[in-house]
């Protein structure tokens, strides 16, 4: 009987411990079905964190990752301009410390740093002198101040291109002025400088304005903005180098008409989107890339109908096709050009007149015999500067479409146009390969201290005539392949 109690004992002992590790092992299974639900949601909503349908995902294109055949590589340069050199001489053998004998074989290496404090103090002393014919004292002036404010061009320059070409708000510029420059700014501050910046380029602004309406190519593409948290809409209006931001806090759809006026001798390149109806002006290029997106998104999504795959694969390739065409058109021969130029048309309207059913298929169809002769407008364009994609624009809107997401977008009209003339003068420097501070400096001390202030950037002028002589240089050939 003692044995038997003592095994009695043992049993109810493991018993209790097995029930004890079932019960660990229900939580865990209980926590892991629950990361696998919340895992499935966020599949099946896209990665977006809720119900939906995950969108569909296009094919691979088959090109290895990386850059492509032909493409430029860059690669870090040998610096020109060298602020400070320091030699160092090896002593002692770091095997054996026996002394070394000195040889001429030398290598460099550089360095990259940044300075200590960027902002520099400078005293001017202005001496006074006096004439005895006028019974006047004259004082010395100090050429490269500004009149209205103790700090330089450069400094203005410098907060002008964060706001502009980074997007950083009031905050982010305090904290630079602090912790870089060492010498902290309020907002206050920092906004009259950046508005002191935008009085100066406000001609340079409305010459970029006449420039871009007399175009022979406009690209046009609009996306939400905010002013004092009502909804507004950024519009842009690019050429091949220059380019012009407008906000409209309105939102209405008159901003083409307003900015560019009644009637333009140039085309426009723009999305599927009817926003050039209220200005006429000479021929239409709808982006081809939307289609080409249309059609690789049905592909992908919808695998299983035999119509649209053979409808959207073969629309998929002509598209690339004719796309492609803009890259070739100088290494094309005259007669090779114009049966690419009528085959693009032609296997367009052949897709369409097909016998579809699919209810997809019938749609792009239709969009096909409405939109064909939009669609392959550059292929008779004799400027060369007409492409088939609206990516222009769409690059041009990018970085102001990422600054929305950090910063407060615009608080006031005031800071409407402040933020229209800086990003717009900023992004036309950056086309054209020129100083944004230089252009900057040079309007701040060419501001006549009386009268009116039409002070155009000779830099960026100059640089605007130079780009548009050589495009004119390179239409003729580009229009006698079409001829």
């Amino acid at each position: 009987m003692s044995r038997l109690e003592e095994e009695n004992r043992a049993l109810r002992a493991e018993n209790a411990a097995l029930r004890e590790q079932v019960s660990s092992l229900e939580q865990t299974i209980k926590h892991l079905l629950g990361q696998i639900a919340a895992l499935e949601r966020k599949v099946a909503s896209g990665g977006r964190g809720g119900q939906g349908t995950p969108p569909p995902s296009r094919p691979s294109s088959g090109k290895p990752r990386g850059g492509q055949p032909g493409h430029k590589g860059h690669t870090r340069e040998k610096p020109t301009l060298i602020d400070d050199t320091r030699e160092h001489y090896p002593h002692d053998c770091p095997h054996c410390g026996e002394a070394l004998e000195p040889r001429e074989e030398v290598t460099e290496r550089f360095e990259f740093e940044a300075v200590e404090r960027a902002m520099k103090v400078l005293r001017h002393i202005l001496h006074q002198g006096f004439c005895p014919r006028c019974k006047r004292r004259v004082k010395a002036q100090a050429t490269p101040l500004l009149p209205d404010s103790d700090y330089g061009p450069r400094a203005h320059g410098t907060l002008a291109t964060l706001r502009a070409a980074m997007g950083c708000t009031v905050g982010d510029m305090e904290t630079f002025t602090r912790n870089v420059w060492q010498r902290p700014l309020s907002g206050g501050q920092i906004v009259a400088m950046l508005d002191r910046v935008t009085l100066a380029l406000v001609p340079t602004f409305w010459w970029l304005v006449q420039q871009v309406s007399e175009s022979a190519v406009i690209y046009e593409d609009a996306t939400s903005w905010q002013v004092d948290g009502e909804r507004a809409v950024l519009w842009v209006f690019t050429t091949v180098k220059i380019t012009v931001f407008w906000i409209d806090p309105s939102g209405s759809g008159w901003v083409p008409y307003v900015v560019l006026g009644e009637e333009i001798d140039g085309a426009v390149v723009t999305d599927s989107a009817e926003r050039f109806q209220r200005v006429k002006h000479g021929e239409d290029q709808r982006c081809l890339a939307h289609p080409l997106r249309t059609a690789r998104d049905l592909l992908a999504a919808h695998p299983d109908r035999p119509e649209v795959v053979q409808m959207m694969g073969a629309l998929k390739a002509h598209l690339s096709w004719t796309i492609s065409l803009f890259t070739r058109r100088d290494q094309l021969a005259p007669r090779t050009w114009l049966q690419y130029r009528a085959r693009a048309r032609r296997e367009l309207l052949f897709i369409a007149r097909g016998n579809w059913t699919d209810p997809d298929c019938v749609t792009m169809a239709k969009r096909i015999e409405r939109d064909v002769d939009l669609w392959v407008t550059f292929l008779w364009d004799e400027s060369g500067e007409m492409e088939p994609t609206n990516n222009r624009a769409e690059r041009a809107l990018r970085p102001a479409v990422i600054d929305r997401r950090s910063m407060q977008q615009s608080r006031s009209l005031r800071g409407v146009y402040r933020e229209m003339v800086l990003r717009s003068v900023e992004a036309t420097c950056k086309q054209l390969g020129i100083d944004f501070q230089t252009v900057v400096t040079e309007t701040l001390l060419g501001r006549p201290r009386e009268g009116p202030r039409e002070n155009l950037s000779k830099t960026l002028v100059d640089a605007v005539q130079t780009a548009k002589s050589k495009v004119a240089s390179t239409a003729p050939a580009q229009a006698s392949a079409g001829v």
